[in-house]
């Protein structure tokens, strides 16, 4: 029996910052897991957590005051 070599030519997805907050929101809204949105939505499990933790330290740097250097 011969083998059979599967060649992949999709390029990765790239999301939108609206598109990764909607399913990041739909986490919240639903009460639904991180690995069940991602699933229903055909996502790698680790994406929306990369996203929640991205989202979360973009939000301690803005929340952080300006230090102004002489």
């Amino acid at each position: 029996m011969s083998s059979i070599e599967i060649i992949r030519t999709e390029r990765r997805r790239r999301y939108s910052e609206a598109e990764k907050l909607a399913l990041l929101a739909e986490v919240n809204r639903d009460g639904s897991t991180v690995a069940e949105v991602a699933r229903r939505h055909g996502l790698a499990e680790n994406l929306p957590y990369n996203w929640r933790s991205h989202q979360r330290v973009r939000a301690s740097i803005a929340s952080e005051p300006l230090q102004f250097v002489s």
